[in-house]
């Protein structure tokens, strides 16, 4: 008749904490395996980690492009404005590389411009040559006024052709320099990318390398915002309805009874959740739930971000 009791105690503890759907599965799952809540209960257990008031900031660029130059480091403070690293745009490098290529292309073709140009001058001074010969067999009667006028008709095609050729080669040369304009504007377009940091902080990590691609929108760096320092922990599902805003809080390292904070419950999670990574073991993330919160400290000289922390919740 007490285990009946208890096991609807328990029921209805979770259909008060989270007054959903999942919570009467869970619920039913903890009256399946005969579970129960203790009653007499003064203080909880929970684990939790050191992070700043809003959580952890992830860090990303808004283009991508190759890395460049890394300015700052893991554990460095950096102010608003600040940058962090300088980007060399992968459809900036290629651009460049096109550049590049079209310029040489037209390198070649400047060259057979000016090749054209030589061939149409030399059948040019032979021409007129040939033509001056000709005239003056004319006048002599050696040489007909037919031939004559074929030859000055051949003459005018070529000298049309090689003034062709010669605005030919022009349009090619001003084209390199067009080109070469372009890479230098693509050139200095690059060397101006730069991602800098958004707020006052200090660098939790660094997960980028000089010479590596970084996709754009994808976070490299975490960012501890500057200000206040608190505790974000996880109490289990089997505890979490005892609970309260404001319950007292003494901070531990795990594993010793060394007393590192104290301070109060200042969020509860209206949901349960599955566990997060402050359970590392693989074991550690199965079967049970979670409810988050948050615990506001009184002091937080010595305690270092991302640090493990024991939370012993006084409920009573």
């Amino acid at each position: 008749m007490k285990a009946t009791i208890l096991i609807a105690f328990c029921c209805s503890l979770f259909l008060v904490s989270c007054g959903n759907k999942e919570a009467e599965e869970r619920a039913e799952e903890i009256k399946q395996q005969g579970l129960s809540i203790p009653q007499n209960i003064s203080n909880v257990s929970a684990i939790g980690k050191i992070e700043p008031e809003n959580g952890l900031i992830a860090i990303a660029s808004q283009n991508s492009g190759i890395i460049i130059e890394i300015l700052k480091s893991a554990g460095d403070s950096v102010a608003k404005g600040d940058v962090i690293l300088i980007l060399k745009a992968t459809d900036q490098t290629n651009k460049e590389a096109v550049i590049l290529n079209q310029i040489e292309t037209q390198k070649l073709k400047a060259d057979s411009d000016y090749y054209s140009i030589n061939v149409y001058q030399a059948q040019l001074d032979e021409k007129t040559k040939d033509l001056a010969i000709s005239e003056k067999l004319l006048k002599s009667g050696a040489e007909t006024q037919q031939n004559v006028a074929l030859k000055v008709k051949e003459l005018k095609e070529i000298t049309a052709n090689l003034a062709a050729a010669k605005k030919i080669s022009a349009a090619s040369v001003s084209d390199i320099k067009v080109l070469k304009s372009q890479l230098q504007e693509a050139k200095t377009t690059t060397a101006a990318m730069t991602v800098k940091a958004e707020q006052d902080g200090i660098l939790v990590t660094m997960d980028a390398k000089v010479g590596a691609n970084l996709e754009k929108y994808v976070p490299f760096t975490s960012l501890a915002a500057s200000g206040k320092i608190v505790v974000h922990g996880e109490i289990d599902e089997m505890f979490a309805a005892r609970v309260n805003l404001g319950n007292q809080v003494t901070v531990t390292i795990p594993g010793t009874n060394t007393v590192v904070a104290k301070g109060k419950i200042s969020f509860l999670s209206p949901i349960l959740q599955d566990k997060s990574i402050f359970y590392e073991l693989a074991g550690e993330q199965k079967d049970r739930r979670v409810r988050t919160f948050k615990i506001q400290l009184e002091k937080s000289d010595g305690l270092l971000i991302n640090q493990k922390v024991q939370c012993d919740i006084k409920v009573d």
